[in-house]
């Protein structure tokens, strides 16, 4: 049993992984990088995603020295409102909570 999220990643990579060092050395840390390309990683799944901030910092280390890594990756949990982001810009990523407000700006106390 556990918590589990639907994550919707979309990364790129800029320029492409042309080097074979640096692709093995991500597909090594393994899931959920195991669908990379040369050109970044999408993927779609519902897991358990509970150390994905530190899966996104080994993966920018195992690859910026080839190249710069950009992108968002969406969490949705199963309680709501576990809504995140992590926001990836020149290998530097950021976690953001979600925030729900009302129309009129007041914050939604769920």
């Amino acid at each position: 049993m556990g918590y589990y999220t639907d994550v919707n990643a979309n990364l790129t990579f800029t320029p492409e992984l042309d080097s074979l060092s640096a692709f093995l050395a991500v597909k090594e840390i393994g899931y959920p990088w195991s669908d990379i390309t040369s050109r970044g990683i999408r993927f779609n799944d519902n897991g358990k995603f509970y150390g994905i901030d530190d899966e996104v910092k080994r993966l920018i280390e195992a690859v910026k020295a080839h190249t710069t890594v950009s992108g968002t990756i969406i969490g949705v949990g199963e309680e709501q409102p576990d809504i995140w982001r992590i926001v990836i810009k020149d290998n530097v990523a950021t976690r953001e909570e979600a925030q729900i407000v009302w129309p009129d700006g007041s914050p939604a106390d769920i």
